[in-house]
């Protein structure tokens, strides 16, 4: 953000940035501020966790709690999580580095260091698209304060 802002906006040729370069570059500054908070809301909010809700539970309670119309009992054993113990509702995937159950899991992106699922799947959507539209950005205004 340091080298950004630097590039962007404190430039060493002010004398040749016009009212146009300057708004554009707070625009760029803008938007990256805003996807340094969306990237917070992404990497922070759950990407959809599949709870076991075993904790507590009698037995007798769980056995009374099975879906009898569940896949699982007509040779469908892909939806057992041999990890965590529960059936996975369809498109779900155990994560390996989180080692939960994620509910519509997409990937574990090193980046947010966290799970892309169900729950901050458009968040993660909406902050690619955010660093793509501020690259974009910075870039053009940077080459047009070069060129000028």
């Amino acid at each position: 953000m340091i080298l950004f802002l630097k590039s962007i906006v404190f430039a060493s040729d002010f004398s040749r940035i016009t009212a146009a370069v300057g708004l554009w570059s707070w625009a760029a500054i803008s938007l990256a501020l805003a996807s340094q908070v969306v990237f917070y809301r992404v990497s922070r909010n759950t990407p959809g966790y599949i709870k076991t809700n075993t904790e507590g539970l009698d037995p007798k309670e769980l056995l009374m709690g099975i879906d009898l119309s569940s896949s699982t009992f007509t040779g469908s054993w892909s939806q057992l999580c041999p990890t965590c113990k529960i059936v996975r509702p369809v498109r779900s995937k155990h994560c390996p580095i989180c080692k939960q159950c994620v509910e519509q899991f997409d990937h574990h992106c090193p980046w947010i260091s966290n799970c892309v699922g169900k729950r901050n799947k458009w968040d993660f959507l909406v902050f690619l698209c955010m660093g793509i539209a501020t690259t974009l950005l910075g870039a053009a205004v940077g080459f047009h304060s070069k060129e000028a």
